[in-house]
């Protein structure tokens, strides 16, 4: 008896690899389909922030007599405003998604998040940073990667709260409040750069702590809507 219990073999769910006639269960070799189609909404908003940009970019026409090294507030500000385009895309991408907040202003982030990363700093990261000098500017566009990140977690709820149907009047002015600070960020950071004379440590620190506080701004008003109902 005992041996006929040895010899036979162990049976395993639906998840499982093998069964009992040593063939694959009905689950082995199946992908989660969640994490497919997370993958695939993630690269839809990469491509509809690359598609954005490329709007924005066209629609600004940079004065020929302006210099690089110029700081003009109007020029700064109208880029600013042009930035504006990025609230439209994050909430198109997100209407298009269903499911929970949460996951919508995940998917839309990360992917607005990553073209960024891409457009911007991945080469630079990729053939700089390989050199044989070193160099500390690539340690700053690496934490500038992350804290891009946070921000636009932080503006993807915003818009969510701020397009819902059934938001309530009192958190309207704030949530407008938040989403002038996250456009016009930038512009805010460029004029302290040049006002005060930063260092680029001291304007990535800046930086971060605009982003923070935005951040947990946000954080305080979405847990207060969703989980406050």
């Amino acid at each position: 008896m005992r041996r006929l219990l040895e010899k036979r073999p162990v049976s395993q769910g639906r998840s499982g690899c093998v069964g009992e006639s040593g063939r694959p269960g009905p689950g082995a070799g199946r992908r989660d389909p969640g994490l497919q189609d997370g993958s695939s909404r993630g690269l839809g908003a990469g491509l509809d922030a690359w598609l954005s940009w490329e709007i924005q970019d066209s629609s600004w026409v940079v004065s020929p007599n302006s210099k690089p090294w110029d700081f003009s507030i109007s020029q700064e500000f109208m880029k600013a405003t042009v930035d504006l385009g990025d609230l439209v895309g994050l909430h198109l991408v997100m209407s298009r998604n269903a499911g929970k907040g949460e996951y919508k202003v995940m998917v839309a982030a990360l992917g607005w998040a990553t073209a960024e990363l891409i457009m911007s700093r991945c080469i630079p990261l990729w053939v700089g940073a390989r050199g044989i000098e070193f160099d500390w500017k690539y340690i700053q566009m690496s934490i500038d990667s992350n804290i891009s990140l946070v921000h636009y977690i932080a503006v993807s709820a915003l818009v969510w709260m701020f397009t819902r149907y059934d938001l309530p009047r009192n958190f309207r002015p704030p949530l407008t409040l938040l989403l002038g600070i996250s456009v016009y960020k930038a512009f805010i950071l460029e004029a302290f750069v040049h006002l005060f004379s930063l260092g680029s440590w001291t304007a990535l620190l800046v930086r971060a702590v605009m982003t923070g506080v935005l951040a947990l701004s946000s954080l305080s008003l979405f847990v207060t809507l969703v989980h406050g109902n």
